[in-house]
């Protein structure tokens, strides 16, 4: 019987159109994975954008680990079409992200385990993003200031016959020059739903300079809290501030030079004292942050829209409008937290040299640094630094505003 020998093998295989998917999927992944890495770690471009892009890939790092790990299983595929070359470079470059991700995720969580945080993998997957705009439906005007119309959005938590609510008063950021009240409506249900009713306010923006009038504005809505207190069953005398970038720094001022002259509220308002005051990534030297020219002086052109100058041609605005300015003992408790890697407003500079000030006069405070954290990194509500904060702002408002019943 003659016996049949086996075709040859072909020296390689011939690419399907699946086999051209998973090439094609491997280099679109890989140049993601390379943009990722650039903007996780690279020195940031002077542009706004740029720190939009760190933001975005720092506060998603989990996200770019998976990433990481899809690829590694795609090299499986473009080794079996003998794409060895291509396989290999996959490879180099999903390690590098995995490492890369994985490095924000581990230094946070080693600030969670050090402030008592328990963290969830799944609330950081499923928190979405803490941005909105004002809503109609809870819009009120607290003041008509030059003939235009101030608004705040009330949030009121469930009603309790037992106890009128403590208020938030809202300071939204954008650094004096842009934002609205409602921009981070997931602060404003996670307060309702801890037993806060809250008055997201709206003040007023420059240009043209506001430094001596948005502090009022605020001044102006504690007062209009406190003088419907009744009507929203909210207690006058558990009154907090809380605000994000420029408005943490808004909200630090206001709280801090409650009846100073200089800055007076907006509109009759007796008694703008609070109990408690939160800034988060604040501004509190203008000066210093006008020193500081990062991302293209994108901060020193925003300072001087506010202040309508140069610490030079305008030394008393920013002195004036500098929380720093007024650190004196019997000051409100003080919560401050900071992303150590904020390209918009430098931790040293602002939050950390106000703490130490805060520790000489003997104030209440607490300062958390976040690691590998940037500006606004609350808009990602499930992210590591914003269960923090969460925790941190739990811990403070129930020691010094809502202890627990004995």
């Amino acid at each position: 019987m003659q016996q049949l020998e086996a075709p040859p093998l072909p020296r390689a295989r011939r690419l399907s159109l699946g086999g051209r998917t998973v090439i094609v999927l491997s280099v679109l992944l890989t140049l993601v994975l390379i943009i990722a890495l650039v903007a996780l770690w690279a020195p940031l471009p002077p542009a706004g954008w740029a720190w939009k892009t760190y933001l975005v890939t720092s506060e998603y790092a989990l996200y770019v680990v998976l990433l990481g790990v899809l690829c590694l299983l795609l090299t499986l595929a473009l080794r079996a079409w003998q794409r060895y070359r291509l396989a290999w470079t996959v490879t180099v470059v999903a390690m590098l992200a995995i490492i890369a991700g994985l490095l924000p995720t581990a230094n946070l969580w080693i600030t969670a385990h050090l402030t008592g945080t328990h963290l969830s993998v799944g609330e950081y997957f499923t928190g979405g993003i803490n941005l909105g705009k004002p809503d109609p439906a809870r819009t009120v005007t607290y003041a008509t200031v030059e003939g235009r119309d101030l608004p705040l959005d009330v949030w009121l938590p469930p009603r309790s016959a037992a106890r009128p609510a403590p208020a938030v008063v809202a300071v939204h950021g954008g650094a004096f020059i842009g934002g609205q009240q409602g921009q981070y409506p997931k602060w404003n249900a996670w307060l309702n739903e801890h037993g806060y009713a809250v008055f997201d306010i709206q003040y007023r923006l420059a240009p043209p300079p506001r430094w001596n009038q948005a502090a009022g504005d605020v001044k102006c809505a504690i007062g209009w809290v406190r003088e419907h207190a009744a009507q929203y069953a909210v207690d006058p005398t558990r009154i907090v501030l809380m605000g994000e970038s420029a408005g943490g720094t808004l909200a630090l001022l206001a709280a801090y030079s409650a009846g100073d002259a200089a800055l007076p509220p907006s509109c009759p308002a007796p008694d703008t004292s609070v109990k408690a005051v939160v800034g988060l990534y604040p501004a509190t030297d203008l000066v210093a942050g006008w020193h500081d020219d990062t991302l293209g002086g994108y901060t020193r052109d925003a300072v001087e829209k506010y202040t309508g100058g140069t610490p030079t041609t305008a030394a008393d605005a920013y002195r004036i409008a500098s929380p720093v300015s007024y650190v004196r003992g019997k000051l409100p408790p003080t919560l401050l937290v900071h992303g150590e890697h904020d390209a918009l407003v430098d931790p040293d500079t602002q939050s950390i040299p106000l703490a130490v000030k805060l520790e000489g006069v003997g104030v209440p405070h607490e300062l958390i640094t976040l690691p590998m954290t940037d500006h606004g990194y609350d808009f990602q509500w499930g992210g590591w630094g914003t269960q923090i904060t969460k925790h941190a702002l739990e811990r403070f408002l129930g020691k010094y505003v809502t202890p627990p019943p004995r």
